[in-house]
């Protein structure tokens, strides 16, 4: 009886996790594109930025130029940055770490497609550290060669989480999807095909790409499927950047990388116990 209690309970529990996780996810996501909102309306060079002698601080990102990686560097530091591209973000971290970057710009979460465990996973493995966030409003749009009519058009080509965030459009239109390894990077290769490979193929990136490839142009604007899309990025230097007790810019991120499981109970995946973890804390009076 004692056994069939215990998981029995162990289940409920799970099941309330779940939810809190799912309520979680709901709230971080208004409180991202809120913060993306402001943003639209207000924009200030991060304070933890001083270049020395007024020159430029170097800034890496992923992507191709014409990223919303680029587009949230250029929101974020104005004038006080020079943004410059890399083919991966572990190169963005290697650069930073060696002397090459001042500081990286990198994403880490998504209000729609969650965490980008990629980065927090490099956050372990390279000591460099969070100074500032920014939360970019992602808008995507639609970009061909000049001249090309959208009727003209069969497929479109971005990063698999931009095609997913545009999914209902794309199926209202019926073009077929194609994979490309980056959004930007997608509309330079169909304005830089010599082939017809790519011919009747539009890419889904930002409209400042089709400013920047030459010979292509915006056929369409606001096309994924919520206005409310928004991506966190954090900025990272190699040395810690203190800020003053009591701050309202002072912020706790917490990773959790656990080296055995051996804590975990019946029906608990890890997930599950980060979050019992965190609660028993907030208990116990140890975290607020």
């Amino acid at each position: 009886i004692n056994a069939e209690y215990g998981s029995k309970l162990s289940l409920i529990m799970a099941s309330e996790l779940d939810q809190l996780q799912l309520q979680l996810r709901a709230m971080e996501a208004r409180a991202l594109a809120a913060e993306a909102a402001l943003r639209d309306t207000h924009q200030c060079a991060s304070p933890v930025l001083e270049p020395p002698d007024s020159q430029p601080v170097r800034v890496g990102y992923q992507g191709e130029p014409g990223a919303y990686s680029e587009a949230a560097c250029n929101q974020m530091l104005g004038p006080h940055a020079v943004a410059i591209g890399y083919p991966a973000f572990e190169a963005v971290f290697q650069a930073v770490e060696s002397g090459e970057m001042d500081y990286a710009l990198l994403p880490v979460e998504n209000s729609l497609g969650g965490s980008i465990h990629a980065n927090f996973d490099l956050m372990l493995r390279y000591n460099l550290h969070i100074v500032d966030e920014h939360t970019f409003r992602v808008r995507h749009s639609l970009i061909a060669p000049k001249g090309t009519l959208k009727s003209d058009l069969k497929k479109v080509m971005s990063h698999p989480q931009a095609l997913a965030q545009c999914d209902e459009y794309i199926r209202r239109h019926g073009y077929e999807r194609v994979v490309g390894y980056d959004t930007a990077g997608s509309a330079k290769l169909i304005a830089t095909s010599t082939t017809e490979e790519y011919a009747h193929t539009a890419a889904i990136c930002s409209a400042h790409a089709a400013s920047i490839y030459e010979g292509l142009e915006v056929l369409d604007q606001d096309i994924e499927d919520d206005s409310s899309n928004a991506t966190r990025f954090w900025l990272l230097s190699p040395q810690a950047i203190p800020t003053q007790p009591g701050s309202s810019r002072s912020k706790t991120c917490v990773v959790f990388s656990p080296v055995s499981y051996t804590h975990l109970r019946a029906h608990e995946t890890p997930e599950h116990l980060v979050c019992r973890l965190l609660l028993e804390k907030k208990k116990n009076h140890e975290i607020n």
